[in-house]
């Protein structure tokens, strides 16, 4: 339910119009040997994004118009890692996107069964 939108949404819009040498890549790794802090990144070598698009989807909110898998997958990240997490997206207009999940491992995580 995290990764599945972010891939989505690289088919669906980093892809569309291109003709061919589509990349996506996916990672996870600890920032350093103390594992406090995990990285998950989702890159593609699509159209990208201009700094305007790239508003949009950080204030997209749930259920609510446009973006609403990234808002959800925030949400539902927000919800279990608590103050804990960070989304951050970067792109290069015509030629990629990375959007990196950061999640510090030290601090208070949500607890699962209370998670619908």
């Amino acid at each position: 339910l995290t990764l599945q939108p972010l891939v989505e949404n690289a088919f669906l819009h980093g892809f569309n119009g291109r003709d061919g040498n589509n990349s996506l890549s996916i990672t996870g790794d600890y920032e350093d040997d103390s594992c406090k802090t995990y990285i998950i990144t989702v890159r593609d070598n699509g159209v990208g994004m201009t700094e305007d698009q790239i508003a949009a989807l950080k204030n997209a909110t749930p259920l609510e118009g446009a973006h609403v898998g990234f808002a959800n997958v925030l949400s539902r990240l927000q919800y279990m890692y608590k103050d804990n997490v960070e989304i951050k997206v970067s792109s290069k207009y015509g030629f990629e996107t990375t959007i990196r999940i950061v999640l510090n491992l030290q601090g208070e995580i949500g607890d699962e069964s209370d998670y619908h």
